[in-house]
């Protein structure tokens, strides 16, 4: 029953929409026809009275040729005569489309006049064209008084007697359609808006007499339906439907019940096997969490010991290299020139495997924290044995080295190998971006309890830009990378992460092109000699 009286409504809904589509198709069509009309017709008008202008532009301008042997600005007859030529062949071919357009007798005759009209100005245009250039012939020939007579009764009784009468009347036309085109285009409109009034209307009629019978009949039913389904929908898998009958919606109710006692007793089993399966894959995830955890330790600690390896062997085979460089290019050197150099190869070396021996023990640390041996270290004297180790480097790039307080100084507890790393790093990065003729100041002073550690450079500096990332693993800025780009980006963070180490500080002072200033801080102690 349901389904009958359903097909009904739609079927008359159907009726009246087919109705409006066809009136609306009618009508666009009708519209579309006028629109193309009145666009023809309006530029029609606007190309005739191009035409007058460039008639009366045309003809002055060879007047004042013939006449005075002059024009107001440069002009160029034939240049003038195609311009004219091409509206008349435009204002040709929109006449036709209008003709192809139209379909009754009397606009059909308007359109093919208009056409004649167009043929005969041109004829007229050309007789113009012609008469002008006979009294340009007569100007030539010094009968002056000749030509001007020829050139006034041309511009009396053709040009404006004839070709502008023509072309006025023809703009008197077009307006004229304009109107008419749009006075049509209005009524069309007027019957598509009765139509369409009337099919809503009819509409609005048959959907509330539908929408009447339907609540009518429909609400018991659907009433008990949703009822129905609101309980079922917040957990009342034991409701059911109490919807009698064998229409439509009765079978829907007993659909729904039947689906509620299948969800009842799926939802029994699903809880006795989620709570097993719960107990499962905590177990499960327990385990794989601590696998994970594990394994993103042993990555970090490998990628660290790869990283670290790479950077921090650089700087003393680098040195150890410049001494031996050094020693083999002495054509005259003592004995104990030798015995020098190759005691800061075996130094460099000693500090090779120490370095290794770090490395691994900080790749099996997860922490990654490096362990301290703890002594007295007076940093005057670390700090000269490293600037003498390094002068040899620095000489052969041009570099003076200079350490400005070398006598008595602060005396810190720390690791006196991990503080000779921090500060071979930090002269390395002076070293790195110093020019030739550049100087480094390496400057110690005791301020109260702290002892302060400056590394002072004239090189490229540091954008500010970059000053924020210096100390992050891999970093590197624009300048470094162009002037050393084998440099992994490691040696600042591993100097803060050994100042960190001690308790101590660390800061850069730099600008792009205007050299850089490192800061160390590190606890100072009683002043003592430091072991050796």
């Amino acid at each position: 029953m349901f389904r009958l009286r359903l097909a009904v409504v739609l079927a008359a809904h159907l009726l009246i929409v087919l109705g409006l589509a066809g009136a609306v198709l009618w009508g666009s069509g009708e519209g579309h026809q006028y629109v193309d009309r009145l666009r023809l017709a309006h530029g029609n008008l606007k190309e005739y009275l191009s035409l007058m202008q460039q008639t009366q532009r045309h003809f002055q301008s060879l007047r004042d040729q013939v006449v005075y042997g002059r024009t107001a600005e440069a002009f160029d007859a034939a240049a003038s005569r195609r311009e004219l030529d091409d509206t008349l062949r435009m204002l040709q071919a929109d006449t036709q489309r209008e003709v192809d357009l139209v379909e009754r007798g009397e606009e059909l005759a308007e359109e093919i006049a208009e056409l004649k009209r167009l043929d005969a100005i041109g004829r007229e245009l050309d007789a113009a064209d012609g008469q002008f250039a006979a009294a340009a012939e007569l100007a030539a020939a010094g009968r002056a008084e000749e030509a001007r007579a020829l050139v006034a009764e041309v511009l009396e009784t053709r040009v404006v007697g004839r070709i502008e009468a023509m072309i006025g009347e023809a703009t008197q036309i077009e307006a004229e359609e304009v109107d008419e085109a749009v006075e049509e285009a209005n009524d069309v409109l007027m019957r598509m808006s009765n139509v369409a009034q009337v099919a809503a209307f009819a509409a609005v009629v048959l959907i509330l007499v539908a929408a009447f019978v339907l609540v009518v009949r429909l609400r018991r039913p659907i009433d008990r339906l949703i009822d129905g389904t609101e309980k079922l929908s917040s957990g009342a898998l034991e409701n059911r439907i109490d919807l009698k009958g064998d229409d439509e919606f009765a079978r829907v109710a007993a659909g729904i019940n039947k689906m509620a006692a299948e969800i009842e007793r799926q939802q029994r089993d699903l809880l006795e096997a989620q709570s097993a399966l719960e107990k499962k894959v905590e177990e499960r995830t327990q385990a794989l969490r601590r696998a994970n955890a594990a394994l993103r330790e042993t990555a970090k600690s490998r990628q660290r010991f790869l990283a670290d390896i790479s950077h921090e062997l650089r700087t003393p085979l680098t040195v150890i290299r410049g001494e031996a460089e050094v020693t083999l290019r002495g054509k005259s050197r003592s004995e104990q020139d030798y015995e020098t150099s190759l005691t800061r190869i075996v130094e460099q070396a000693g500090l090779l495997g120490k370095l290794v021996d770090d490395l691994l023990m900080m790749a099996r640390t997860q922490a990654g924290a490096p362990r301290l041996t703890l002594t007295a270290v007076s940093l005057p004297t670390l700090l000269t044995q490293i600037t003498k180790s390094v002068r040899n480097l620095c000489d052969q790039q041009g570099v003076e080295i200079a350490l400005l307080q070398p006598g008595d100084g602060p005396v810190v507890t720390g690791d006196r190998r991990r503080l000779q790393q921090l500060f071979y790093i930090l002269i390395d990065n002076a070293l790195r971006y110093s020019k030739p003729g550049d100087r480094i100041g390496v400057n110690v002073v005791e301020d109260g309890d702290t002892a302060k550690v400056l590394v002072t450079d004239s090189g490229v500096g540091i954008d500010d830009d970059e000053l924020p990332h210096i100390f992050e693993r891999f970093y590197r800025g624009e300048h470094a990378q162009d002037i050393f780009p084998e440099g992994s980006g490691l040696g600042l963070p591993m100097a803060k992460s050994i100042v960190d180490a001690h308790g101590g500080g660390i800061s850069i002072d730099s600008r792009s092109g205007g050299g850089t200033t490192v800061c160390v801080n590190l606890p100072a102690v009683v002043r003592a000699r430091a072991s050796a």
